[in-house]
C-alpha cells in the first residue's frame, strides 16, 4: 500500500495530503478552479471542410473577444480601487493640514 501524497499548495503554502488514488488520477494545482479547460494545443483533424474551419475560427474570436472584455473589467475595477485608495489617502493629508 502506497502513502499518500504530500505535496505545498501555491495558494495557501500549506501542505495539502492527497489521497492515493486521487494523487494517480489528475495532477491539479488545487487552486479551486473546475472550470473545464479546453486544450488550444490540438491539432485540426486533417479532413476539415471549409465550414468546419469557419466555425472553429469563429469560436476562436468570439474566445477572444470574451477575454478582453474580462480584461477590460478587471482593468477598470482595480482602476476604481487605486482611485479611491488615492482619494482617501489625499482626504486625511487634507485633514492633518486642517488641524495643524
Amino acid at each position: 500500500e502506497r502513502a499518500p501524497r504530500i505535496r505545498v499548495s501555491r495558494k495557501s503554502g500549506f501542505p495539502i495530503v492527497e489521497p492515493v488514488d486521487a494523487a494517480s488520477d489528475n495532477e491539479s494545482d488545487g487552486d479551486g478552479d473546475d472550470e473545464p479547460r479546453e486544450n488550444k494545443g490540438q491539432a485540426r483533424p486533417k479532413g476539415e471542410s471549409a465550414e468546419e474551419k469557419r466555425a472553429r475560427k469563429k469560436q476562436v474570436q468570439e474566445q477572444r473577444r470574451l477575454r478582453r472584455e474580462q480584461k477590460r473589467e478587471n482593468r477598470d475595477v482595480y482602476a476604481e480601487k487605486q482611485d479611491r485608495r488615492m482619494q482617501s489617502k489625499n482626504d486625511r493629508r487634507q485633514h492633518v493640514v486642517n488641524l495643524g
